[in-house]
């Protein structure tokens, strides 16, 4: 499993990623609990586009590293591939991006564009809310808020807000 792996890296550092996708599995393959070999099969076959592939590694890293804040994220990132595609996915990102940065008109655009092309995207609805209920936009914030809230019921944020915003904008009337 070690000699695989360093292949694996040695590959990688060649820029040869189907060949290291391939070492890097079969470290994995010899050794099942190689956190390493799961995470580097996982990382490359993300960096090639094969976000199933990738999602199933991560899931993998995580049942033996449940705490690993970066296997969560990039398994995140892999699912929303599969669900709801690059576009949507990239922007989304972006929108992240933006909002950490503050930049909350550029953020709400990114957040906008994906849930015109992915309506089904809760998290971008609940961003979109809580950029619009930042500004007082309360209705517009429970729209949003309680259009996350429809597709991910149990998210206690988007009931509370969904609500909050809607009594906000209720008594502003």
């Amino acid at each position: 499993a070690a000699a695989a792996f360093d292949r694996g890296q040695e590959l990688y550092s060649a820029g040869e990623l189907p060949g290291a996708l391939e070492a890097f599995e079969e470290a994995a393959r010899l050794s099942p609990g190689y956190t390493e070999a799961l995470r580097w099969s996982a990382r490359v076959a993300q960096e090639t586009l094969q976000f199933a592939v990738a999602a199933d590694y991560w899931e993998r890293v995580l049942n033996l590293e449940p705490g690993d804040a970066g296997a969560s994220y990039f398994l995140n990132v892999a699912e929303q591939r599969l669900a709801f595609g690059a576009d949507a996915s990239d922007a989304f990102l972006r929108g992240l991006d933006y909002y950490r940065a503050a930049e909350f008109t550029a953020a709400e655009a990114e957040f906008a564009a994906v849930t015109e092309e992915s309506p089904d995207f809760a998290p971008a609805w609940g961003y979109l809310g809580q950029i619009r209920f930042a500004r007082g936009e309360y209705a517009a914030a429970a729209v949003a808020f309680e259009t996350a809230r429809s597709l991910e019921p149990d998210n206690e944020e988007y009931v509370f807000f969904a609500m909050e915003a809607g009594r906000l904008a209720a008594t502003s009337d």
